[in-house]
């Protein structure tokens, strides 16, 4: 076991002593993808709302950035499967080499980010596995300012059921770990008609599928019926020029069929016009009205029905935005808010939503690109963003970080209510981040064999939030804080679910591409009286970054 070990860390210290740098033109390039119409329909899927790379300026003449990573890490837990009968302690060894692409020129937007992360147990060796983690996205213009092509591919790790035992960091096999991989190609044409309109045709073709997640001494272990899918999404949107900029409209046709191995075809579609009318340069109110037109196995209300809203928006300043929505759809009355407001010091971020969907129609933001997002107006230059933004992720401890709670899992169409609020705040050696959230999702599809999952209950509320704390005690060392705490409930059922994590201690940069850090992590759960457990972990590691 100790020579495995040792080789691993070094096969992944010698791939890492690389970095290749492709020089481009001697320029800026813009932060978004080129091409994308401003209020053009995202195409549902796990991955659209990444499909184009994070904002910010590359570094001038450089136009491909290749860095490779690695780390390395020791961990000492008491609860290493999170058993709440016979807790096991023991060592843990991780080995993480990775690499980042970033691609910025003229035509392609591209960013990749790849690791995979090798574990090693002391004293149960049986255990030992690893893990493949990619967010990859990108943008390429085929056609100057006509044709373009969206891609992006995701791996990721997540609890398979809510209503089990789960960490936050992958060194505990529960046993409730499933791998979620996503891909979504989406090629576009979009077209200015003069001041009169833009329109936007797009395809876009996603695959979801499901593997569970390493191996474990207790917990599920099995995917049961999950079954993986793929969607179809065709799109067309035309919305108003600048000849009517005191009365926008748009026209937006969406239809989606989903398919399921072994079980009926979902088909989700709508149809949908609106019109405005902005009475000041300051504020606007938008009609919109259309037809639902779904084909699904449902109890409840028929999914096919018109559906309408009036919404208004307020923008006071540049940086300050408001909107609100209310309506009525199929399943019932509808409310929609957002709240963006951003300063040289802080950014607020609120929203509030009602949306039909699926595993499949999830879009997946990671954590990094929300936290790129937010802190783009407190710190404007790319590279420290980025530092700040690794700093952040590394002080929560964890490779299944989410800033909103988990995603449900499951094969089924269902009704989900979010709330969720962020606020980043940057003072001087100091950043802070802190998120609150509110989810309620009910199934509109009766249970049966084939629909797995948390919604096996028929409904699931997570309630909940978080706090991180960076604190730049020197240039070259930190104090790194985090706190989360997750309420999960199960309407009709009489038993809820609390998880609770706190992660903290001191990272130091050791050098020019080398920084290390030691932590205390503590985690705990309770399932109603069926139960619970407490871990306590102490972790040393050491990441170098090329």
């Amino acid at each position: 076991m100790t020579n495995k070990r040792l080789w691993a860390a070094l096969l992944a210290l010698g791939c890492s002593h690389a970095r290749a740098d492709v020089l481009g033109p001697n320029q800026n390039y813009a932060a978004s993808a080129q091409g994308t119409p401003s209020g053009a329909a995202t195409s549902p899927g796990p991955t659209s709302a990444s499909a184009a790379p994070a904002s910010g300026t590359q570094p001038s003449g450089r136009s491909l950035v290749i860095t490779p990573k690695v780390s390395l890490s020791e961990t000492y837990t008491d609860n290493l499967t999170l058993s709440s009968i016979n807790p096991i302690s023991d060592f843990i060894t991780q080995v993480t080499p990775g690499i980042n692409i970033r691609e910025n020129s003229r035509r392609t937007k591209l960013k990749l980010n790849y690791d995979l992360l090798a574990l090693y147990y002391n004293k149960e060796s049986a255990l030992d596995h690893y893990y493949s983690q990619l967010d990859a996205s990108g943008n390429v213009e085929l056609i100057d300012n006509l044709f373009y092509l969206n891609a992006a591919a995701s791996n990721i790790q997540q609890p398979f059921a809510l209503n089990g035992a789960y960490g936050l960091n992958l060194s505990n096999p529960s046993g409730n770990i499933v791998n979620l991989r996503n891909t979504n190609v989406s090629p576009y044409l979009t077209h200015r008609f003069g001041s009169f309109a833009t329109g936007l045709a797009e395809f876009s073709h996603v695959t979801q599928s499901y593997s569970m997640g390493g191996p474990s001494t207790s917990g599920y272990g099995y995917l049961g019926p999950l079954s993986s899918s793929t969607s179809d999404t065709s799109t067309l949107t035309l919305n108003s020029g600048t000849s009517f900029y005191t009365i926008p409209w748009g026209i937006n046709l969406s239809d989606s069929n989903i398919h399921y191995t072994g079980v009926p075809d979902t088909r989700i579609a709508n149809y949908s016009a609106n019109i405005g009318y902005l009475f000041t340069r300051k504020f606007k109110i938008t009609l919109t009205g259309g037809y639902d037109d779904n084909n699904y196995v449902y109890f409840g209300q028929k999914p096919q029905q018109a559906f309408w809203s009036i919404g208004a928006g307020y923008a006071p300043t540049t940086r300050t935005q408001l909107s609100v929505s209310t309506g009525r759809r199929y399943f019932g009355s509808t409310k929609s808010f957002m709240l963006k407001s951003t300063n040289k010091f802080a950014t607020l971020q609120a929203s509030y939503d009602q949306n039909i969907t699926s595993s499949i129609m999830q879009d997946y933001i990671s954590p990094a690109t929300t936290l790129d997002q937010l802190l783009q107006t407190q710190i404007p230059n790319d590279t420290a963003r980025q530092q700040a933004v690794q700093a952040i992720l590394s002080s929560m401890g964890s490779q299944l970080a989410s800033l909103y709670g988990q995603n449900v899992i499951a094969n089924q169409i269902y009704l989900d209510k979010t709330f969720k609020t962020t606020l980043g705040v940057t003072l001087l050696k100091n950043t802070f981040i802190f998120t609150m959230f509110d989810s309620k999702m009910s199934s509109l599809q009766p249970g049966n064999s084939f629909l797995p999952g948390v919604l096996g209950y028929g409904a699931a509320n997570q309630i909940g939030g978080t706090a991180t704390w960076n604190w730049k005690l020197t240039p070259k060392l930190s104090w790194n804080a985090n706190a989360n705490l997750v309420s999960s409930t199960f309407p009709g059922q009489t038993f809820s679910q609390r998880f609770g994590e706190v992660y903290m201690g001191f990272s130091r940069q050791l050098g020019l591409y080398v920084n290390g850090s030691i932590m205390y992590r503590y985690q705990t759960m309770t399932y109603g009286t069926l139960f619970n457990y407490n871990e306590n972990a102490l972790i040393a590691g050491l990441n170098f970054t090329y």
